[in-house]
């Protein structure tokens, strides 16, 4: 016989406005070592983060959460009235974002899913054609399990990364890794 039960819910949300003067934004160059700063003297930023996060039970060997994440900015520069750039949306700064997480737990055992998201944005100041920035989002996934080894607690866990293969670039020119493992193996006492 199983009984299941909500153990905790969680709500968030923030809205805010950031009025920031000589903001330093970097940019790649050419040369992924050598980035270019430019010194923005006022940027508006007006942006809104929620977040939800709820944990269950079932029984007292299983339990689960869940946690979504959601943001929206606009971030503009208003240095200079007279510039093409005027109220431009600052580079690499999405509109949109966010985020989803399951973890599940039964036992020893942990399984979790990660799924990000990153919206449309701008590589430059100019926000035209060619330095927009598509948006991309990536899936990832872990098992663990736990031991008790003599005095001390033994832990694997096998990550696979972007499992969905997304081809992105957090940085206009500099793709990101496919699908990729990781092991890890932990002990502490």
């Amino acid at each position: 016989r199983c009984s299941s039960a909500a153990r905790s819910l969680e709500l968030q949300a923030d809205v805010y406005y950031n009025q920031v003067d000589n903001k330093i934004v970097a940019t790649p160059t050419s040369n992924f070592f050598r980035w270019t700063m430019v010194n923005l003297g006022n940027v508006e930023i007006r942006g809104v983060d929620a977040a939800v996060q709820t944990g269950w039970a079932v029984g007292r060997d299983f339990s689960l959460t869940a946690r979504l994440n959601y943001t929206y900015q606009q971030a503009q520069d208003f240095t200079d009235p007279s510039s093409e750039f005027y109220g431009g949306q600052i580079p690499y700064i999405p509109w949109h974002s966010g985020s989803a997480v399951l973890n599940a737990a039964w036992r020893s055992w942990e399984v979790s899913y990660s799924f990000i998201y990153t919206g449309e944005r701008y590589s430059s100041q100019a926000n035209i054609p060619y330095n927009y920035q598509l948006p991309w989002y990536t899936s990832d996934f872990s098992l663990a399990k736990g031991w008790r080894v003599g005095k001390g607690d033994l832990k694997t866990t096998l990550e696979v990364n972007n499992l969905l293969n997304q081809q992105y670039e957090v940085v206009a020119c500099y793709p990101m890794p496919g699908t990729n493992f990781k092991l890890i193996i932990q002990y502490t006492f």
